[in-house]
């Protein structure tokens, strides 16, 4: 039922195509429309995605399976900053929820205790011991072995998730309108 309302999004990019994907789901009957140049590129640049990435997809429809081989993604579990203190050990920033026990997190715990000046991020993460080991957040079945690591999922070329979203969208919406300096997404 088409309530003859109509959205339309200005500019692709992560931003366009995930907005256009998620308002056409969201909003039944309201005409979601998307228009990018194909002039202008996908910058590519300070783009982070994190474990609410695969939520979207499941709302979405799409399965994990799909979606993360298209966007020749990966999985990123945290950040390493190398000579990170004075005696030029490193410091993970994991994409990781605290464990809260008795009412404390780790951090809080860490804090309180600080135990034989261990390290923060291998004490009260499990992030740091997969990464320096080279390991997955997952199974080779795909199940994640610790609910509490919560990977994200990194696409190596930006534009990927792009094209993925709009073939996603065309195949199943119907074609993408397009000229020489705009290409369009209606469904």
């Amino acid at each position: 039922m088409m309530t003859g309302e109509s959205i339309v999004i200005l500019g692709g990019g992560s931003a366009g195509w995930m907005t256009a994907s998620y308002l056409k789901k969201a909003l039944r009957g309201v005409d979601i429309v998307l228009i990018e140049s194909a002039n202008v590129g996908t910058i590519g640049v300070g783009e982070a995605s994190f474990s609410t990435l695969k939520l979207f997809f499941d709302y979405l429809g799409i399965d994990e399976a799909e979606w993360m081989p298209q966007c020749n993604a990966t999985y990123k579990l945290a950040i390493k900053f190398n000579n990170w203190t004075a005696g030029g050990g490193s410091f993970y920033h994991p994409f990781q929820r605290y464990d809260v026990i008795d009412g404390n997190n780790l951090g809080e715990w860490w804090l309180h205790l600080k135990p034989n000046d261990a390290a923060f991020d291998s004490v009260c993460f499990s992030t740091p011991s997969l990464c320096e080991n080279n390991r997955s957040p997952r199974y080779l079945d795909g199940t994640v072995f610790d609910h509490n690591v919560k990977a994200t999922f990194n696409p190596a070329n930006k534009t990927r998730p792009n094209a993925f979203l709009s073939n996603h969208r065309a195949q199943r919406a119907g074609p993408a309108n397009s000229d020489s300096s705009l290409s369009g997404f209606s469904a």
